[in-house]
C-alpha cells in the first residue's frame, strides 16, 4: 500500500505537474531512503521499493532538474546504506541503482574508500 502511495505521487508530479504530490513524493523517498534500522528488519519491502525507486530514476524526465536535485542527496545516503547492509540483494540493487542515476543524469559514485 505504501508503495503505492508513492508510486501515485510520483506519477502525479512527474505526469500532472502537482506540486502536492512532488512533496509527498519527496517525503516518503526521505523517510525510506534513511531507514537503516528497518532496511534491516524488512528486507522484502525495501527490496520491493528498490525496484519501484529504479523504475522511477528511469522515467524522470531529465530535464526535471528539482527531482534531480532531491534524488542526488538522497541516494548517495541511501546506496551507501545498501551497499553497507551485507545483503546480496542490496549490494545487486545498490549496482543497478548507481548505474541508472549515472546513466539518466551523468552522475558519478565514488565512496571514499574508492569504491
Amino acid at each position: 500500500l505504501l508503495l503505492g502511495e508513492m508510486q501515485y505521487a510520483f506519477v502525479s508530479a512527474v505526469l500532472g505537474g502537482c506540486v502536492t504530490a512532488l512533496h509527498q513524493w519527496k517525503q516518503f523517498l526521505s523517510i525510506l531512503t534513511n531507514c537503516e534500522e528497518a532496511l534491516l528488519r524488512r528486507p522484502e519491502f525495501f527490496c520491493e521499493f528498490n525496484k519501484v525507486l529504479l523504475l522511477q530514476i528511469k522515467f524522470i524526465p531529465r530535464d526535471y532538474e528539482s527531482l534531480a536535485a532531491i534524488l542526488r542527496d538522497r541516494m548517495e545516503v541511501y546506496v551507501e546504506l545498501l551497499e553497507d547492509s551485507e545483503i546480496a540483494t542490496f549490494t545487486g540493487q545498490a549496482g543497478k541503482i548507481k548505474k541508472a542515476l549515472e546513466q539518466r543524469f551523468e552522475w558519478s559514485y565514488v565512496r571514499d574508500d574508492g569504491s
